[in-house]
């Protein structure tokens, strides 16, 4: 199964690389962890446009922060979960009850705990708990 690495993952590989895991590893241990994210298309090319967006940075020696990854993976997560790239960022920018009222992308912004939180959530509505 191939996923895309969020986070550095011993003998695996390093952020935003494509890496190739079994099923059960990916399911039982990179996904509930939110360590990584399956290597859709739309997730892919994410990656590849922050790539370019890096290249950029260094190039120019200004840019943006590691933010706008983690908002770009929190989207395509979010329109994977919902199905409708609409309905995803409708819930992205409504204040979320579980959440304290605060509205996910607010919350992904602020610590890896609260960006967790937010995943967390996500993985109830996808599994029908929520």
């Amino acid at each position: 199964m191939e996923m895309i690495l969020r986070e550095d993952v011993a003998e695996v590989g390093r952020r935003g690389e494509v890496v190739k895991v079994s099923p059960g590893y990916a399911r039982n241990f990179l996904l509930p962890k939110r360590l990584a994210v399956a290597a859709t298309p739309a997730n892919k090319k994410i990656v590849e446009q922050e790539r370019q967006a890096g290249l950029q940075v260094e190039r120019t020696g200004t840019g943006h922060s590691g933010r706008t990854t983690v908002e770009s993976l929190l989207r395509a997560e979010a329109t994977r979960v919902f199905g409708d790239k609409d309905v995803a960022e409708e819930w992205l920018h409504a204040p979320i009850p579980s959440l304290g009222g605060r509205k996910p992308l607010e919350m992904v912004k602020s610590s890896r705990q609260q960006r967790d939180r937010v995943y967390q959530i996500l993985g109830r509505i996808e599994h029908g708990i929520f």
